[in-house]
């Protein structure tokens, strides 16, 4: 018993640690002062105190749950994996040796099976 308590007690202060760094650390969550605050409220972007996205942004379709959104997302979609992969041959020595253009783009792919 003694044992559980002492790992609840180190998750706990893990976990409340994590948080004040996050909250306080500049990068994180820090709060902005001098030319940061006043390069933010400059944006054009920055509305009442808040930023606003230039276009609307919808997080989560209105007529599903977040279970069923997590559901899809977990299974995949139904036509995630192809009944066959077409494959082309290729000859580098007849594309290497083309002088008609000087710009050229090589796709190495790997098949995984």
């Amino acid at each position: 018993m003694k044992i559980v308590l002492i790992i609840i007690a180190i998750i706990i202060f893990v976990v409340i640690t994590i948080r004040l760094y996050i909250s306080m650390h500049p990068v994180f969550g820090g709060k902005p002062v001098g030319s940061e605050m006043e390069r933010i409220i400059n944006s054009p972007n920055y509305v009442d105190g808040k930023f606003v996205n230039m276009e609307p942004t919808v997080v989560m379709a209105n007529d599903s749950s977040m279970l069923s959104t997590m559901w899809e997302w977990i299974k995949g979609p139904e036509n995630g994996k192809p009944n066959s992969i077409v494959t082309k041959s290729f000859n580098i020595d007849i594309f290497m040796l083309d002088a008609d253009s000087s710009f050229k783009i090589i796709w190495l792919a790997i098949q995984v099976q």
